[in-house]
Order: structure tokens, then C-alpha cells, then sequence
């Protein structure tokens, strides 16, 4: 049951059929995507094949089973949450020029940056044919045109992420706000569209479509608040890509902004002079010495504590459901990721 959930959710503490039968269907299906589409077929195995946590599709079939949906009936929908979360890590690292992703070379390191740009395109296409296959599973047509719609409005919302995040580099924006208006784009909002395209496609009441959507994005909030705390509470094996890699892309991180806050004197210096450097293309200058300064147990504390607001909103977006497996595996997600929280 837990493939695809590793460093971060650990072990759930239940076994649910729906994230089962996910995971048992999702080989075949992606296998038959990809097959008779070289040479890009080679780009797209390669960047399908290190299968990663699988949370946006797990959360999406939770979410549809919550308002009381088949999740077998939307097997294609949570594919295509796949696919648009690998699609987005290729341009992702190529934007950042990140060579390491998931513990081994990227697709940008293995294939260079046009093949990168080109399987990420086409993994954005994909989602979108996945997506038109719910209607062959007994969806009624206008709710995929809808959960359509949802899906490339969270595009759309991702990409201004993305912008957002590069003008606070440029612009040495340090503000805590930009930082969660940068998450919500970045991470949030393809969290949110997940809950959102599972309650639409069930054909759930705007309510509960509303309620529903807002655990995604809490969710997802406290999902990216930890993933920026990883390289300072593990070795960069265990996190999957360098651990210096938001330093020299000069990335405004929570932990970054809170130790800027919390250092004097040369400490201080030191962390403007990094991000300065960093956001000019320059390499950091010692680089291990600023890791040391955002690690310390004091600004780690308190960037927890955003995190915790962020799970509580999370968990109180559920009280109205009833319970059922999708309920109890959102449930089991936030306990999971609460435990993580130290």
C-alpha cells in the first residue's frame, strides 16, 4: 500500500483499496501512454520510472471518495495529476538547472534541456488525454469539461508561481508574504486542483467542493513548508536533490527568511551576501557556513510553526464529511506529516 510514499509519509497506519488499486493500474496504463512515441518515449520512461510519492493522485482519489464518489471511475484523473507533477518537475529543473532529482541525474542531466522541455510538454498533454478518459469511465461529459477547467486554471496559477518566485530572487524580496504567495502558486494550488477536480468529477455540491479544495491547499502549504525545512533536517541522499540546491539557485525559502530575521551582526551579512550572490548567478560563497546559520534549532522551531497553522486549517476543513476510506486517508496524511513535524 505505501509505494510511492516514502521519505515523508513513512508508513500510514491502514491499508486503503483505492490507493491500491491506483498503484497496481498505473504501470499499465503509463506503459501504454508512452509506448510507440520514440525517440521521446525514452524521455518520458525515464522521467515515469523513479515513481515518486504519488501524494496529488492519492489525494485526488480521497478526495472524490470524501463527497461520495467511485474513485475506481477516476483512475485516469489521478494519472493525470501524475503526469502534471512530473511535467513540472522537468521544467522546474530546468529553470533551476538542478541536475539531481530524486537521488539520481535528472532528466535535464540525462537528456539536456531540450529534451527535458520537450517531455515536460508532452506530459502536459498527456494529463489532458488522461483526463478525457473519465467521460469513457461513466463521468458525465460537462463534470470533466468542468474539472478540465480546474486543472488549467492551477496551470495557469503555477506559472505565476513560478514568475512570483523569480521576481523575489531578482528583487531580493524577503517578505514572509511573498514567500507563501510564491508556495500557494508553486505547490498549494496543484493540491487544491487535485481535491477540486475529485469533488467536481463526483459532482459534489460547490460546499463541499469548496471545503474540500481548501484541505488541498493547506495541505499543500505545509507539504512545501516541509519540503524546505528537508535538506536542514536530512542528508541530501535522503532528500532527493542536493542539499544546497535552494541556496545556489538563490530560492527565498521559509527557513532562509526566518534565520534572516533571527541573525545579527556577521551572521546577518553573511545570509544577505549569499542571496545577493546567488540571485546575480554567482556561486555562494561559503555556502556550508550559511546551511549551518539556516539550520540552527532555533529557526527550524519557528518555521515549524507555520506548518502546525497550516495542518490545523487542513484538519478542520474535514469536520463537515463523513467518515469513509478517502476521509481516514486524508486523515492518515495529516497525522503522518504532524509526526514529522518537530
Amino acid at each position: 500500500m505505501t509505494a510511492g510514499l516514502n521519505h515523508r509519509t513513512a508508513t500510514l497506519t491502514s491499508s486503503y483499496e483505492f490507493v491500491d488499486d491506483f498503484i497496481a493500474r498505473m504501470g499499465p496504463a503509463v506503459g501504454a501512454d508512452v509506448v510507440d512515441r520514440r525517440p521521446l518515449s525514452a524521455i518520458l520512461e525515464y522521467a515515469l520510472d523513479k515513481r515518486g510519492k504519488l501524494v496529488r493522485p492519492l489525494v485526488m482519489l480521497a478526495a472524490h471518495d470524501v463527497v461520495g464518489g467511485d474513485p475506481k471511475q477516476v483512475f485516469y484523473a489521478a494519472l493525470a495529476c501524475e503526469y502534471s507533477h512530473i511535467g513540472s518537475l522537468l521544467h522546474d529543473d530546468v529553470i533551476d538547472n538542478d541536475l539531481i532529482r530524486r537521488g539520481r541525474p535528472s532528466v535535464l542531466a540525462k537528456y539536456g534541456a531540450p529534451g527535458a522541455i520537450v517531455g515536460g510538454d508532452a506530459l502536459i498533454f498527456l494529463l489532458f488525454h488522461a483526463m478525457t478518459r473519465c467521460a469513457e469511465a461513466g463521468i458525465p461529459v460537462g463534470r470533466v469539461v468542468r474539472a478540465i477547467q480546474h486543472v488549467a486554471s492551477a496551470g495557469i496559477e503555477m506559472c505565476r508561481g513560478q514568475v512570483l518566485e523569480a521576481a523575489a530572487t531578482a528583487e531580493s524580496d524577503l517578505s514572509v508574504e511573498s514567500y507563501l504567495a510564491v508556495i500557494y502558486g508553486k505547490t498549494a494550488t496543484s493540491f487544491e486542483a487535485a481535491c477540486a477536480v475529485g469533488a467536481t468529477l463526483a459532482g459534489a455540491s460547490p460546499d463541499d467542493t469548496t471545503e474540500i479544495s481548501r484541505f488541498g491547499k493547506h495541505f499543500g502549504m505545509a507539504f512545501q513548508i516541509q519540503d524546505d525545512l528537508l535538506p536542514y533536517r536530512s542528508s541530501g541522499e535522503a532528500a532527493g536533490k542536493s542539499a544546497f540546491s535552494d541556496l545556489e539557485n538563490g530560492r527565498v525559502t521559509l527557513p532562509f527568511l526566518v534565520a534572516l530575521q533571527t541573525a545579527a551582526g556577521a551572521d546577518r551579512e553573511l545570509l544577505t551576501r549569499a542571496q545577493a550572490m546567488a540571485a546575480a548567478g554567482e556561486q555562494v560563497a561559503d555556502i556550508r557556513r550559511v546551511a549551518a546559520i539556516i539550520g540552527q534549532e532555533e529557526v527550524l522551531s519557528r518555521c515549524v510553526e507555520f506548518e502546525r497553522r497550516e495542518i490545523a486549517q487542513a484538519a478542520s476543513s474535514l469536520d463537515r464529511f463523513d467518515g469513509g476510506p478517502g476521509k481516514l486517508f486524508l486523515g492518515d496524511l495529516i497525522e503522518v506529516m504532524a509526526g514529522r513535524v518537530t
